[in-house]
């Protein structure tokens, strides 16, 4: 019960945080609708004609969008536990007597939660540019787990990469979220794409997230998909988690061996 009351107090922590970074919370919202407004009707034209016209382009971009948003908020995690490390706050709360992974899950919740209201401010706008919902409750449900597994992923690779790196280095990772989805089916079908694009994007991850996304939308979810994405998502969470404790416990004895001592 205790470690629950730790989780739940760092959860109020990072939530009390996160509304002093108002350019954090604006980027999730505004960012996404403008790579969406960008591609409908910029790049839409030329894009549509990819599908043969078997679909309205933004039925089609919509899950890719929802792909890229959920990586653009959940990597903001690197810089904010690289910014604690470098201003001492993580070596405070490793002499505190509380569940040392706490501050990780703290920030975990309030990521989600950010992602979770940054895709139903990107759905909205996309209703109003007449994109049809064809799911059902089932598939709302299915959608909903998706998205928090797949933040839950990507905030800890998040805290990964901020344990190694400094603030600065932090903030790149959540580019290459951004981008690696263009490199699957999120933008274009993957038969577009030249034939070497084509095998890094059928084995892409992006494409297995974006797809059950797609299929939520569309309500033609199968059980392989959800069975593919379970494959690749168990022993990537598990793995990431594992060393992401592991060099959490590591810096914690090496800030102990820095202390000097005084004689």
């Amino acid at each position: 019960m205790t470690n629950f009351q730790d989780i739940i107090t760092m959860t109020k922590r990072s939530f009390y945080l996160s509304l002093r970074s108002i350019d954090g919370w604006l980027t999730a919202f505004i960012l996404p609708v403008t790579i969406l407004l960008a591609f409908v009707f910029i790049f839409g034209g030329a894009f549509a004609g990819a599908l043969n016209n078997s679909r309205d382009y933004l039925q089609y971009l919509l899950p890719g969008i929802f792909t890229m948003a959920i990586g653009q908020v959940a990597t903001s995690t690197a810089v904010k536990i690289s910014s604690d490390k470098e201003n001492g706050i993580l070596k405070r709360f490793q002499t505190m007597p509380i569940l040392q992974s706490s501050p990780l899950f703290g920030d975990t919740s309030i990521t989600i939660l950010k992602s979770i209201l940054s895709l139903i401010f990107v759905f909205i706008i996309a209703s109003l540019l007449s994109f049809k919902w064809h799911g059902t409750g089932t598939s709302f449900i299915i959608l909903g787990l998706v998205v928090i597994l797949t933040v839950t992923l990507i905030s800890w690779i998040g805290f990964l990469w901020g344990l190694f790196t400094g603030v600065e280095t932090a903030g790149t990772l959540s580019f290459a979220f951004i981008f690696l989805p263009y490199i699957s089916s999120a933008v274009v079908p993957l038969h577009t794409m030249p034939k070497i694009l084509q095998i890094v994007g059928k084995y892409s991850p992006f494409t297995s997230v974006t797809e059950i996304f797609r299929s939520c939308l569309e309500n033609t979810l199968t059980n392989s998909q959800l069975i593919n994405f379970a494959l690749w998502y168990m022993p990537t969470i598990i793995i990431v988690v594992v060393f992401t404790l592991n060099k959490y416990k590591k810096y914690k004895k090496r800030k102990q061996t820095e202390v000097p001592h005084n004689c």
